[in-house]
């Protein structure tokens, strides 16, 4: 998985769909009287930077199965200095472009590569939050404006309708019917930040 740095400690925000069985099975779209059964259970994690090999090993510190969201909190830096991700608190509104920065497999060097899009309509519920058009798909990760600012993070929001009562053309645009990606914005991702750095330091 990709992560990002929030503080200069450890603190790291990563997708956690596939870290917890509530996560997974909005992902996939499972319901709780599905015939199969998921359990997960996450049993360690390393967390390497950029292209290099040295592994650090990490704990799981919180998770948001609604969101996906997953916050990793490294053990032990061994003296390293590492810069956390500044969220901006910039207004964000339809027609806005945006970008991720993503890395590529460990074949191809994991080297970075950048999606844009745009801001294509604003929400209030579930949650205030806004939906894109573009290339970026990466869950968990943040995005940023123009200027290289971060505004927020990709996660999935599910509506909560019955499938007889989402329409058409939701289906063809999101191939899915119950949920989509959604831009969250960094007002809305800091309490989250929060309770991973309060959990973090009750378990050290």
């Amino acid at each position: 998985m990709q992560g990002a740095v929030l503080t200069s400690d450890g603190l790291v925000m990563a997708s956690g769909v596939l870290l917890s069985s509530e996560s997974f099975k909005q992902l996939i779209g499972a319901e709780d009287d599905d015939e199969v059964k998921i359990t997960i259970t996450p049993q360690s994690f390393k967390v390497i930077f950029g292209a290099e090999t040295k592994e650090y090993d990490a704990k799981l510190v919180a998770t948001d199965s609604q969101l996906g969201l997953a916050f990793l909190k490294i053990t032990n830096l061994e003296g390293r200095a590492i810069t956390p991700i500044v969220f901006s608190n910039e207004e964000l509104f339809v027609g806005k472009e945006v970008l991720t920065v993503s890395r590529l497999p460990k074949g191809f060097d994991y080297a970075p590569y950048f999606c844009t899009g745009r801001i294509i309509s604003e929400i209030s519920k579930p949650r205030k939050a806004y939906l894109m058009e573009g290339n970026i798909s990466e869950l968990g990760l943040p995005v940023y404006n123009m200027k290289g600012e971060a505004v927020g993070v990709l996660v999935i929001l599910q509506h909560g309708l019955k499938d007889e009562e989402v329409d058409f053309g939701f289906r063809m645009n999101f191939g899915d019917n119950s949920r989509a990606s959604f831009l969250l914005p960094a007002s809305a991702l800091r309490p989250l930040i929060e309770q991973a750095l309060q959990r973090a330091s009750s378990i050290q």
